[in-house]
């Protein structure tokens, strides 16, 4: 069954809003049993928080939107998310990217409100991030996935 045409804004921001927490859930579930991802890793979109000690794991949805077919929209979200690995060492920054990788890359399955078509990796970047003081920059494991998800 495929969703109205049309559909109202808040209707399609509320589905990004479903999905971004059952990503960002499979990760918070994946840091009962990591070694670097763990339940003291804070996994947030779109920023760190200030103050908050490393390693940390920043999402953020880069592009994407309900898939259309010849008939309309299908339902199905196929968004692209940049995950970044931060920590303050190189080491740290690649094992914790290691975990993240392993967690979601071929996913398939249950979110806590959707359906994961499936999470592919498409992309890895590393490097540093900008700064004066060279001590304080920390280090970051870049990834792109692409992300099929359905609300059920």
């Amino acid at each position: 069954q495929r969703p109205e045409q049309g559909a109202c804004p808040a209707r399609a921001r509320a589905k990004n809003m479903a999905l971004e927490d059952d990503l960002r859930g499979l990760l918070l579930a994946a840091a009962a049993g990591g070694a670097v991802l763990t339940p003291a890793v804070q996994v947030n979109w779109g920023v760190h928080p200030q103050g908050v000690a490393l390693p940390g794991v920043v999402l953020t949805l880069v592009a994407g939107g309900e898939g259309i077919a010849q008939d309309g929209p299908t339902g199905l979200e196929q968004v692209q998310v940049q995950i970044d690995a931060y920590a303050g060492t190189a080491g740290v920054a690649a094992a914790l990217a290691r975990e993240i990788r392993t967690v979601l890359h071929g996913f398939r399955g249950n979110g806590a409100t959707g359906f994961f078509e499936g999470i592919f990796l498409t992309a890895t970047r590393s490097g540093r991030e900008g700064g004066s003081n060279e001590a304080e920059r920390p280090f970051r494991q870049s990834m792109d996935f692409d992300v099929n998800w359905r609300a059920t």
